[in-house]
């Protein structure tokens, strides 16, 4: 028994049907198309667009990794790590800052390509405002600096702020290709400053810091720090290539130093996170009081005697402190003194660079009055008016505000340091074992 399909045949669409079609217009069918193309975008992009997942945990254990490796100063390990946690996260909001740190690990191992090409990692759509910027430029010199690549220096610097006579900066010195600005200087000198006064663990006042950059306002002592900075410099680039810095005694003391400047940034952070006020001063200064005295102190007016001169004989001409004062200034000029020679301060119990002992003689008299008797010290002899007599006592705070806040810095300074090391010791577990503690 043969077995067939049933035949199924469509008939045409009923009367209704055909009607609905016939009237939809052309501009319908177009939008309805349009909207088929919206939602089939709309899946792409959905299907496209990376999943927000947070870092995996594999990202994790890598980062874990490099920061330990760091802490121990494997510098190429976890350089090699934070590489591989780069490849699996991408996404990571802080993608610049560990292609620098990638860098720095780069450089401190000395792999001055790889450096290179990790900061140039680090500045891929990093925007110009930031603060990374002239960090990494200052690097990306170094490298090839220290890669023996002297004549892309220069090229470099051009590429990064353009040459130096673009911006109308006046070149003092150039190094191969690397040009030395006046305004570099300034800056190598300001560094100077602050190095000298940061390694013995000093808190400059704005005074002491005026003072030292005046004494460059002078184009000799300029020019002299710019020859000393230089051949400085020289030396130390051809110790780089001979080497010199693998040395193993070098490195221990390169460590030790390093150490030491590390420490001395710490306090120095501490230190200025608490500078004092006015009203610390003050009590500063009134607690101790007898350390900004002035002693017993007279001003007088000398008059040199020639040898052999009487005293009467000056003497006799003499009627009042003015005279005495011309008679002494005319004399001085005789002798070829310099001008305002004769002016001096004679302190109580001091000896006088002039007078010696002798001066002391002088405290029996009172502004106005002068010596009859001559004061001799060394052969020279000479008559002395008193001026002014200033009692022994504290010298008010305003003359004496810069040595109050030096000493109140040196003083904090080893308190704090003092109360940092207690606190760290505790942090540390750090402890001092003595001989009559074991056992």
């Amino acid at each position: 028994m043969t077995e067939t399909s049933p035949k199924l045949e469509i008939g045409p669409a009923p009367e209704s049907l055909r009607k609905e079609r016939a009237k939809r217009s052309p501009a319908s069918l177009l939008w309805v198309i349009l909207l088929q193309l919206a939602v089939l975008a709309l899946l792409i992009a959905l299907w496209l667009r990376p999943a927000d997942t947070p870092v995996s945990e594999s990202a994790q254990e890598w980062r874990r990794t490099a920061q330990a490796l760091e802490d121990r100063r494997l510098n190429k390990e976890a350089a090699a790590a934070w590489r591989q946690y780069q490849a699996l996260a991408p996404g990571d909001d802080g993608r610049a800052a560990i292609w620098y740190r990638i860098g720095e690990l780069h450089r401190k191992a000395e792999e001055w390509g790889l450096a290179a090409s990790a900061f140039l990692q680090a500045e891929v759509g990093l925007p110009e405002s930031s603060e990374l910027r002239p960090k990494i430029g200052q690097a990306m010199v170094e490298c090839l600096r220290r890669a023996g690549r002297t004549g892309e220096v220069g090229r470099e610097l051009t590429r990064r702020v353009g040459g130096p006579e673009d911006q109308g900066e006046a070149v003092v010195a150039r190094i191969g290709g690397e040009p030395l600005t006046e305004a570099d200087l300034d800056r190598l000198i300001e560094e100077d400053f602050d190095r000298r006064y940061g390694l013995g663990g000093q808190v400059p006042t704005r005074e002491e810091r005026e003072a030292w950059l005046r004494r460059f306002e002078d184009p000799e002592a300029r020019g002299a720090f710019l020859r000393e900075w230089l051949q400085t410099e020289l030396f130390a680039r051809r110790a780089l290539e001979l080497d010199l810095d693998r040395d193993e005694a070098f490195e221990r003391w390169q460590s030790h130093l390093e150490k030491q400047l590390l420490a001395g940034r710490f306090v120095d952070r501490e230190l200025r996170a608490a500078q004092p006020t006015r009203p610390d001063l003050e009590a500063f200064y009134q607690q101790r009081l007898d350390r900004y005295g002035e002693p017993e102190t007279l001003e007088v007016t000398l008059f040199e005697l020639r040898s052999g001169e009487a005293a009467e004989e000056v003497l006799v001409s003499i009627d009042s402190a003015d005279a005495f004062r011309i008679a002494a200034r005319e004399r001085a000029k005789t002798l070829e003194r310099e001008e305002g020679w004769g002016r001096t301060s004679v302190v109580r119990d001091a000896v006088h660079p002039l007078l010696g002992r002798t001066g002391q003689r002088l405290f029996e008299l009172t502004p106005g009055d002068w010596a009859t008797e001559p004061l001799e010290d060394g052969g020279r002899r000479y008559l002395a008016l008193i001026e002014d007599h200033r009692p022994a006592g504290p010298l008010p705070f305003e003359r004496v505000e810069a040595q109050v806040r030096s000493d109140f810095a040196q003083e904090k300074i080893a308190e704090r340091i003092e109360q940092l090391g207690q606190e760290l010791m505790a942090r540390y577990d750090a402890k001092i074992i003595r001989e009559d503690e074991d056992g």
